[in-house]
């Protein structure tokens, strides 16, 4: 029988526990847990040894001698459930009780002292350190609070990558859910995305009460660094994640600034509602189809209603206008999407200006702004400016680095947009958005050969998205390979002012008139006039492709940002209307282009 050493503490705290041997009594933040007696003396156990295993023998022995084995089975099995029910643990994700199936159990989380602190060695950190928070888990038990739980995954992402990027990297959101109710080890988990420590947790929502629990794991040695519950109003949650990013902070050893101190300090009660709205936002903004960018500006909208001062959901509404015109000649019109450009990023502009009245140190509102000065108001000066200001406030932010390289490709500074595309990916590697993108820079610096390679590899992650398929026909048909670019066309399901394009230069010049003269009758206001010019170009109709063009510059179409380094232009380039129309669009004049592969 293991006796306990004269000189073990009376009162053993972890996480917001605390454990009394003399009383026999276990306190949750002060508040006394029910406990019975055969689970309190495993933990005080499993408490005497923390992070060592103490066998079921050894517990046996200890608490049920004479028993006969399947009677100590049934027992042991109820104490440890009723252990883990009074600390809010899982068998499935443990925080405190890992077990080690027919061995025994383990204490893993970190002992504290007296203070608070935990009573550890200095770790030797590198100069840098990579996280990856892990998709919470939703403990509500409805799939309908997904949504609500996915989202403080991405705000603690938020908060955590823009904390101290010169000491912390984070993984970006979209990798981080790519291991949503995945199940593999912190060790595997952490080969694949190449960190030092994973943060997971739980969550469970209550009506208007949330309760997180979370625990950071050092990936080297699966150590249990830190674990904590917090319990709060809903409106409290944005402080709760404050809390949350500031313990890491001090768990790996960042030395914030006042001003990133100052920033964790700020946070400011939101409505329950407005919060919940703005998270439902987030959720649509993450899936963007036409109709999902609608509803997720209905939900911001109704997230400014309820707290006409909450930052964050002005940028969001800009982020979803911004993100309209890209993509709405794609899909099916909706009100929203059938609207012109000039009403679409006249209502993105007034949102990233409230948002940045609000609070200017939002980078997702600079960046929102970035994109609406220049692909519609055409200011490339002022639009780098607000791209370099997002990327300066929120330099982990995969999705800024994304849109800066690709403002960077249209301008023609093609080395450096490569580059902000290679870096949004590393951010964000799994990434169909980033790992597109890089592509993309490939294809408008003529580097086809790669352009092809890249794109091929981000089709690996989803084979039917169709800007692959559309930049790899745009490659393909620079090196003249034009069946294969067609095919590339069909893949994507083109619309038929984009497939015409295809049809013309594979030879099929009927079929390719026919599709033009489809478009432009059933299209209507989700017509790509620059689409129409360069079809009509591939069948030798120069005359009428400048008219579609001047279409497309009077309607100020999102593509006409495309116009000076976009490869299917190239045999525009020595029309001195061309040349004209750069003037006009306020493009730098373009350096002759050298054909590379």
């Amino acid at each position: 029988m293991r006796e306990h050493a004269p000189s073990a503490p009376r009162k053993l705290r972890f996480g917001v526990f605390e454990l009394d041997l003399r009383a026999g009594e276990l306190r949750r933040s002060g508040i006394k847990v029910k406990l019975q007696e055969q689970p309190f003396r495993i933990l005080a156990m499993l408490l005497e040894q923390p992070g060592e295993v103490v066998t079921r023998e050894e517990l046996q022995a200890e608490l049920w001698p004479g028993k006969t084995y399947g009677d100590f089975e049934h027992s042991i099995n109820i104490a440890v459930k009723r252990l883990r029910e009074a600390l809010d643990d899982s068998a499935e994700n443990p925080r405190f009780v890992e077990t080690l199936p027919r061995h025994g159990y383990r204490f893993i989380a970190p002992l504290l002292g007296p203070d608070g602190e935990t009573p550890a060695q200095p770790r030797v950190l590198p100069e840098k350190v990579r996280l990856a928070i892990l998709p919470l888990e939703n403990l509500s038990g409805a799939p309908s609070e997904e949504y609500f739980v996915d989202g403080m995954t991405e705000e603690l992402i938020t908060q955590l990558g823009g904390l101290c990027p010169e000491r912390l990297g984070v993984v970006a959101r979209t990798t981080a859910m790519k291991y949503k109710e995945v199940r593999k080890g912190v060790d595997e988990i952490g080969r694949d995305l190449g960190v030092d420590y994973i943060l997971e947790g739980t969550v469970r929502r209550e009506e208007n009460r949330v309760r997180v629990s979370a625990q950071l794991i050092q990936v080297r040695d699966q150590a249990h660094l830190w674990a904590a519950s917090y319990d709060r109003e809903l409106s409290g949650v944005l402080a709760l994640q404050s809390e949350v990013a500031r313990a890491i902070a001090n768990e790996i050893q960042l030395k914030l600034t006042p001003q990133q101190d100052a920033r964790l300090a700020s946070a400011r009660p939101v409505s329950a509602e407005a919060y919940e709205a703005y998270l439902r936002g987030r959720h649509y903004w993450n899936r963007r189809t036409p109709g999902d960018l609608e509803k997720a500006i209905q939900h911001f909208r109704e997230a400014t209603t309820l707290a006409p001062d909450y930052g964050p959901a002005y940028a969001g509404m800009s982020d979803a206008y911004t993100f309209l015109p890209a993509v709405a000649g794609r899909f099916a019109t909706s009100p929203v999407v059938a609207a012109s450009p000039n009403e679409i990023y006249s209502l993105a502009r007034q949102a990233a200006l409230r948002a940045l009245e609000i609070d200017d140190t939002l980078a997702e509102a600079h960046t929102s702004l970035g994109a609406v000065k220049a692909y519609f108001d055409w200011d490339w000066c002022g639009a780098e400016a607000e791209f370099r200001r997002g990327i300066e406030l929120s330099p982990h932010s995969s999705e800024a680095h994304r849109q800066y390289g690709w403002y960077l490709s249209v301008v023609g500074r093609h080395d450096r947009a490569i580059a902000e595309a290679e870096l949004a990916r590393e951010l964000d590697p799994l990434s169909l958005n980033a790992n597109n993108d890089l592509g993309v820079a490939y294809c408008f610096a003529r580097l086809h050969d790669r352009a092809i390679e890249q794109l091929h590899k981000a089709l690996e992650l989803d084979p039917e998205f169709f800007r692959c398929h559309l930049f790899l026909a745009a490659s393909y048909m620079a090196k003249r390979m034009y069946e294969e670019a067609l095919a590339e066309f069909q893949a994507a399901r083109a619309v038929p002012e984009v497939m015409a394009t295809g049809l013309a230069l594979a030879g099929r010049k009927a079929r390719a008139r026919k599709a033009i003269a489809e478009a432009t009758r059933t299209r209507g206001s989700n017509l790509h006039c620059v689409f129409v010019a360069m079809a009509l170009e591939a069948l030798n109709e120069r005359d009428r492709a400048f008219e579609w063009l001047e279409k497309a510059y009077h309607d100020r179409q999102w593509h006409m940002t495309w116009l000076k380094t976009f490869p299917p232009f190239d045999p525009l380039r020595s029309d001195p209307r061309f040349q004209e129309l750069l003037r006009r669009t306020d493009f730098p004049p373009l350096k002759p282009v050298r054909g590379r592969r």
